[in-house]
Protein backbone atom coordinates (compact mmCIF):
# COMPACT_ATOMS: atom_id res chain seq x y z
CA UNK A 1 0.00 0.00 0.00
CA UNK A 2 1.07 3.70 -0.93
CA UNK A 3 0.61 6.83 0.19
CA UNK A 4 -0.49 8.99 -2.65
CA UNK A 5 0.23 12.96 -2.18
CA UNK A 6 -1.29 15.58 -4.43
CA UNK A 7 0.82 18.64 -4.32
CA UNK A 8 -0.17 22.12 -5.51
CA UNK A 9 -1.02 20.27 -9.28
CA UNK A 10 -2.24 21.39 -12.56
CA UNK A 11 -2.78 20.20 -15.52
CA UNK A 12 -3.25 21.97 -18.80
CA UNK A 13 -3.42 20.59 -22.98
CA UNK A 14 -2.84 23.67 -24.63
CA UNK A 15 -5.08 26.57 -23.55
CA UNK A 16 -7.33 24.13 -22.24
CA UNK A 17 -6.84 24.16 -18.35
CA UNK A 18 -8.14 21.35 -16.55
CA UNK A 19 -7.22 20.94 -13.06
CA UNK A 20 -5.40 24.16 -11.32
CA UNK A 21 -3.99 23.78 -8.14
CA UNK A 22 -5.31 20.36 -6.59
CA UNK A 23 -4.08 19.24 -3.40
CA UNK A 24 -4.91 16.36 -1.53
CA UNK A 25 -3.14 13.14 0.84
CA UNK A 26 -4.56 9.65 0.53
CA UNK A 27 -2.79 7.86 3.03
CA UNK A 28 -2.09 4.06 3.56
CA UNK A 29 -5.17 1.95 4.22
CA UNK A 30 -7.74 4.93 3.54
CA UNK A 31 -10.52 4.63 0.88
CA UNK A 32 -10.83 7.38 -1.49
CA UNK A 33 -13.51 8.33 -4.46
CA UNK A 34 -12.88 11.13 -7.25
CA UNK A 35 -16.38 12.58 -7.86
CA UNK A 36 -17.11 15.37 -9.89
CA UNK A 37 -18.82 16.23 -13.13
CA UNK A 38 -17.85 14.75 -16.90
CA UNK A 39 -14.50 16.50 -17.96
CA UNK A 40 -13.58 17.84 -14.22
CA UNK A 41 -10.17 16.02 -14.63
CA UNK A 42 -11.26 13.15 -12.93
CA UNK A 43 -9.25 10.47 -14.99
CA UNK A 44 -6.41 13.30 -15.47
CA UNK A 45 -5.48 13.10 -11.78
CA UNK A 46 -5.66 8.95 -11.75
CA UNK A 47 -3.86 8.92 -14.92
CA UNK A 48 -0.99 11.40 -13.24
CA UNK A 49 -1.16 8.57 -10.05
CA UNK A 50 -0.44 5.81 -12.21
CA UNK A 51 2.28 8.16 -14.38
CA UNK A 52 0.43 8.03 -17.65
CA UNK A 53 0.14 11.73 -17.36
CA UNK A 54 2.44 14.27 -15.81
CA UNK A 55 0.84 17.45 -13.96
CA UNK A 56 2.00 20.83 -15.77
CA UNK A 57 2.62 22.70 -12.56
CA UNK A 58 3.02 20.46 -9.11
CA UNK A 59 4.11 17.14 -7.72
CA UNK A 60 2.42 13.82 -7.83
CA UNK A 61 4.46 11.42 -4.81
CA UNK A 62 3.19 7.63 -4.11
CA UNK A 63 5.40 6.80 -0.73
CA UNK A 64 7.18 10.38 -1.08
CA UNK A 65 8.75 9.53 -4.09
CA UNK A 66 8.10 11.56 -7.29
CA UNK A 67 5.92 9.98 -9.77
CA UNK A 68 7.65 10.68 -13.33
CA UNK A 69 6.51 7.26 -15.15
CA UNK A 70 4.37 4.04 -14.72
CA UNK A 71 5.16 2.17 -11.68
CA UNK A 72 3.57 -1.56 -10.87
CA UNK A 73 2.60 -0.68 -7.49
CA UNK A 74 0.08 1.99 -9.03
CA UNK A 75 -2.19 0.62 -11.38
CA UNK A 76 -5.12 2.46 -13.42
CA UNK A 77 -7.74 -0.02 -15.20
CA UNK A 78 -10.08 1.22 -17.40
CA UNK A 79 -13.54 0.23 -16.98
CA UNK A 80 -15.08 0.88 -20.47
CA UNK A 81 -12.69 -0.09 -22.54
CA UNK A 82 -11.26 -2.69 -20.81
CA UNK A 83 -14.46 -4.95 -20.01
CA UNK A 84 -15.88 -7.35 -22.51
CA UNK A 85 -20.11 -6.47 -22.24
CA UNK A 86 -21.25 -10.12 -23.15
CA UNK A 87 -18.75 -11.66 -21.11
CA UNK A 88 -19.81 -12.21 -17.38
CA UNK A 89 -17.55 -10.34 -14.58
CA UNK A 90 -15.49 -13.95 -14.01
CA UNK A 91 -14.98 -13.83 -17.72
CA UNK A 92 -13.94 -10.83 -17.98
CA UNK A 93 -10.95 -11.24 -15.10
CA UNK A 94 -9.71 -14.54 -16.54
CA UNK A 95 -9.45 -13.13 -19.89
CA UNK A 96 -5.86 -12.22 -19.59
CA UNK A 97 -5.29 -16.21 -18.01
CA UNK A 98 -6.80 -17.43 -21.61
CA UNK A 99 -4.55 -15.16 -23.71
CA UNK A 100 -1.94 -16.63 -21.62
CA UNK A 101 -3.26 -19.98 -22.10
CA UNK A 102 -4.12 -21.31 -18.84
CA UNK A 103 -6.82 -23.95 -19.04
CA UNK A 104 -10.68 -22.96 -18.38
CA UNK A 105 -11.18 -25.35 -15.83
CA UNK A 106 -7.91 -23.40 -14.33
CA UNK A 107 -9.18 -20.25 -14.72
CA UNK A 108 -12.83 -20.68 -13.86
CA UNK A 109 -14.12 -19.94 -10.23
CA UNK A 110 -15.33 -23.44 -8.81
Amino acid sequence: MQTIHIDNVSKSFGALHVLEQVDFTIRQGEFAAIVGPSGCGKSTVLRMIAGLETPSTGEVKANEQSVKKPDPNRMLIFQEHALYPWRTVAHNVGFGLELAGVAKKERTPA
